[in-house]
């Protein structure tokens, strides 16, 4: 696997022997997300099935999710994750 940090190698480690994560992505195909008036592209981290159920997760330093910047960021890709889990499931929106 492919990873962008020493954190998401751990990250790896971590995934491989959760008893819960049945498989794991690195890197996977990512989305397009809008934040001040721009469509933006957004590859996840790792997208991990556990339970039975697809999630994406993000991997970053503590210091990091505190900046202003990144938060905006993250909040704006949760919520087009939402809107995606939700058409997969079929609700519409």
């Amino acid at each position: 696997m492919t990873v962008e940090s020493y954190l998401e190698f751990d990250t790896c480690l971590h995934l491989e022997y959760s008893s819960s994560i049945t498989s794991f992505i690195a890197q996977p195909e990512g989305f397009i997300y809008h934040l001040d008036d721009r469509d933006l592209p957004y590859t996840p981290d790792f997208q991990i099935i556990e339970n039975d159920t697809a999630k994406w997760i993000e991997v970053k330093p503590f210091a990091k999710t505190l900046n202003p910047d990144f938060l905006q960021r993250f909040k704006a890709k949760q919520e087009k994750a939402q809107k995606l889990v939700l058409l997969h499931l079929g609700i519409g929106m």
